[in-house]
């Protein structure tokens, strides 16, 4: 709900072609906030439970399991540091998120947005 409605502030500020939103599934994830989201014109990428899972599952590793447990998995894969963008230069550079688009739709839509 925080995401969608962080989105909805800030579309409100300026004018995009495209409001996106990358979502974990797996809290506060309902048909009312996905409602809130369509009606607001969001697009939503839903990272099924969570977004660790999904880049666990683009490494072909196993992604089962908690939020922790997950986040624990992925840590090593980004420099204990989820929260860095560069981070994730290492593990999950173009070829690697090109390979998975086919099996991670999030990951599809979201390179589609970008242009690739």
């Amino acid at each position: 709900m925080n995401v969608i409605d962080c989105a909805i502030k800030q579309s409100a500020n300026a004018a995009y072609d495209t409001v996106a939103a990358m979502l974990d599934t797996d809290k506060d994830w309902s048909p009312a906030v996905e409602k809130q989201a369509r009606e607001k014109g969001i697009l939503v990428m839903a990272s099924k439970p969570c977004f660790d899972a999904v880049m666990l599952r683009l490494l072909v590793k196993p992604a089962s399991g908690n939020g922790k447990t997950l986040k624990k998995r992925l840590a090593p894969y980004v420099k204990d540091d989820a929260t860095l963008s560069q981070n994730y230069a290492e593990h999950f550079g173009k070829a690697c998120l090109e390979a998975g688009r086919g099996k991670e739709p999030t990951i599809d839509l979201l390179l589609k947005l970008l242009g690739a």
